[in-house]
């Protein structure tokens, strides 16, 4: 199988040329986080929590330039294929390169080691953690909109965030958030 990542497919020299991608990714978090600890006869109470920012700005494109592949489907030869101008696929990128995508994380808990004999203690708590879906800087996510027994799908903008098939109203994320991750310790 022959496979072209290049619009010229020929410079100085006959051989095939695969392009190389550029990408840039800048990853920044910004967290605070707090803990206490309470002695108090037998119980060994620890509270705490922590929230972060994540803040993820990416350029790059995928298949930037395409792809042909030329398989020798038309005329029992890949080259021939080739020659010929008949490739098997193809395949390019499209749409916006730059992506600048946000998200919230939060997480807050109790913990009691309480020695109930010298020789055995009960390790008790609560942890509640959340993670937002993450949104996107311009507003150009887009998710699909599925009426009752998928009778139809629409796509909705997060800058937009009504869906056409069912009307209901999306947040900028275009995914509701779960709130509810408690979780028991013992």
């Amino acid at each position: 199988m022959v496979v072209l990542q290049r619009a010229h497919l020929f410079e100085q020299q006959a051989d095939l040329i695969v392009a190389v991608d550029v990408a840039l990714e800048d990853h920044l978090t910004h967290a605070a986080g707090a803990e206490t600890l309470w002695n108090h006869g037998r119980h060994n109470v620890t509270i705490g929590g922590d929230y972060r920012r994540r803040l993820l700005d990416v350029v790059s494109q995928q298949n930037a330039r395409g792809t042909l592949s030329f398989t020798g489907s038309s005329t029992g030869s890949d080259v021939a294929d080739f020659l010929l101008g008949l490739p098997r696929t193809s395949a390019i990128a499209f749409g916006n390169a730059d992506k600048s995508l946000r998200a919230s994380a939060a997480d807050a808990y109790v913990t009691d080691d309480w020695r109930l004999s010298p020789t055995f203690t009960a390790n008790v708590g609560l942890r509640w953690e959340f993670e937002s879906p993450f949104t996107e800087l311009g507003n150009r996510l887009v998710n699909l909109d599925i009426a009752p027994g998928f009778s139809s799908a629409t796509p909705v903008l997060a800058s937009n965030g009504v869906g056409g098939a069912t009307g209901q109203r999306y947040p900028a994320s275009l995914l509701r958030p779960d709130w509810g991750g408690v979780q028991p310790r013992v």
